[in-house]
């Protein structure tokens, strides 16, 4: 008994545990990362990139870049970024 194989004529992006194809990634709506989600809760409830770095045990930059990304992948202005001048 002869058993049926699917070919694709797609190119295949492998990863460790499973294959992953460029026009399945095209058309897949990917939800944001929990990180990342878990990094706007906390800047948002400190109102600080800062503070929010000090309790993730991160740098603010790293603070910055997630919701930076975050509000890239929602199509949307998540804070008003103000300078805090030096006193």
């Amino acid at each position: 008994m002869g058993s049926i194989v699917r070919r694709s004529t797609r190119a295949p992006q492998t990863s460790r545990s499973f294959t992953i194809y460029k026009e399945d990634l095209k058309m897949a709506k990917i939800p944001p990362a929990l990180n990342a989600l878990r990094t706007f809760e906390a800047a948002a409830r400190h109102r600080s990139f800062s503070r929010a770095a000090e309790e993730l045990g991160v740098t603010p930059a790293a603070v910055s870049y997630a919701v930076r990304e975050l509000e890239t992948q929602l199509r949307a202005r998540l804070f008003e970024r103000t300078a805090v001048p030096c006193a």
